[in-house]
């Protein structure tokens, strides 16, 4: 064997063993960032909520104090629907139980037609 031929093989078993390698570095090198960026993350969210704490503390003060009322008034809304609806339903349909039903135990049988055992249909 020639040295070009060693190093030819070395070549190819290098590139696949390169590729591995350097995927392996890229992979360690993601895996050691994960933490920083978490901890960036965190920091901006930290800021956004010392940032904005003022805000929503007032938005929260504000919503404590109108929530009764805005259950209130879709409370009100509900029941007023629900009455209107209730009119509406009434004057449109039929009214109910007007006809006179006979005294229980006193209806005629049923009568049900008898079927033919040898019919012929027409064909």
């Amino acid at each position: 064997m020639t040295p070009s031929s060693v190093r030819r093989r070395s070549n190819n078993d290098g590139s696949i063993g390169e590729k591995v390698l350097q995927t392996l570095v890229k992979l360690i090198f993601v895996i050691a960032l994960i933490p920083v960026v978490i901890n960036l993350l965190l920091q901006l969210i930290g800021v956004g909520v010392q940032l904005l704490g003022v805000w929503l503390s007032m938005l929260a003060l504000w919503l404590s104090a109108m929530l009764p009322w805005i259950v209130a008034g879709v409370a009100l809304f509900g029941i007023t629907t629900r009455l209107m609806t209730g009119l509406m339903v009434r004057r449109r349909l039929p009214p109910r139980n007007t006809r006179q039903l006979p005294p229980l135990g006193h209806y005629s049988p049923v009568r049900r037609p008898r079927s033919r055992r040898n019919h012929v249909s027409d064909e």
